[in-house]
């Protein structure tokens, strides 16, 4: 898009790092970013930071155009990572499901008691059945599929945590507390599916080849993420007008990146990236005219 040049991309990828960092917080995500030289590789590729004079968009346009091209980038990105695993689909959708579990129960978390703990039982009875991600997933499996013994036994484990804790949060559930308790129980429920939507996630990267887990950690944390937990998820599209140049940046970062400097991903994969790119310039169309 055009618009005014204002920060050096080497600025805008140190605040990337601290981003990722902050975000995420400890534990083998944020292991992975350390391990991997992200300031070289964010500033090989230079990106200009463009200004918007006018960011702004009606309730109509947002539910006609925007919202639904902001579905349709999450999923194709989504999709994009199943080109490097075939569980990589299984994976999303437990991720997708406690994500929204979890935005279920920041309503009214007493009210969706009952129903959040049909849905777990749902997730565990599939989970581990032979259709199922557990079944998938399994350590030997990983291992035929071409991840690293280290890459292999870090997500069976992953999976075996986030199984276990679906069942404590089940348990939990099954309890009856009374009134008394009933917002108590609540809250731990919040904290556990909280838990359960960081452990999916960190289960999507372990999926990902080494040579790209950074790049997709990258953007994941600085825009999709943000898409798919507080603009989709929570409604919130002030979000959308604050962050539009910052999204912007980020997006065109992890695209120029993947399409100058030739990564080793299948060309199916960048598809799907030039796919979002052109819904995702109609979305800044739509906004900033």
């Amino acid at each position: 898009m055009k618009g005014k040049e204002v920060w050096p991309a080497w600025i805008i990828g140190i605040l990337g790092i601290l981003g990722i960092l902050g975000i995420l917080g400890i534990g083998i995500v944020d292991a992975w970013a350390k391990s991997n030289n992200l300031f070289q590789e964010r500033t090989s590729v230079n990106v200009a930071h463009f200004t918007f004079k006018k960011v702004d968009f009606t309730e109509q346009e947002y539910d006609k155009e925007i919202r639904p091209a902001l579905e349709y980038v999450l999923g194709e990105f989504l999709n994009s990572w199943k080109e490097y695993h075939s569980s990589f689909e299984k994976a999303a959708f437990v991720h997708q499901k406690y994500a929204a579990l979890q935005k279920q129960a920041s309503g009214d978390p007493v009210a969706t008691l009952i129903p959040i703990q049909h849905a777990l039982y749902a997730l565990s009875a599939w989970a581990t059945s032979n259709n199922g991600i557990g079944y998938n997933l399994d350590a030997s499996k990983l291992l035929n599929m071409g991840l690293s013994i280290e890459a292999s036994l870090t997500t069976s484990k992953l999976l075996d945590e986030l199984i276990n804790t679906n069942l404590l949060l089940i348990h939990l559930l099954q309890s009856d507390p009374g009134e008394a308790q009933g917002k108590n129980q609540a809250h731990k429920m919040a904290a556990l599916l909280k838990d359960l939507e960081l452990k999916s996630e960190q289960l999507l990267f372990s999926l990902l080849p080494a040579t790209v887990r950074s790049d997709y950690l990258y953007v994941w944390s600085n825009f999709f993420r943000e898409i798919e937990q507080h603009i989709l998820l929570n409604e919130n599209q002030h979000l959308l007008k604050k962050k539009l140049e910052d999204f912007n940046l980020f997006w065109n970062l992890f695209y120029r990146r993947f399409a100058k400097e030739k990564l080793l991903t299948p060309d199916r994969t960048f598809a799907y990236f030039a796919r979002i790119d052109e819904r995702w310039n109609y979305i800044i169309k739509v906004i900033i005219e």
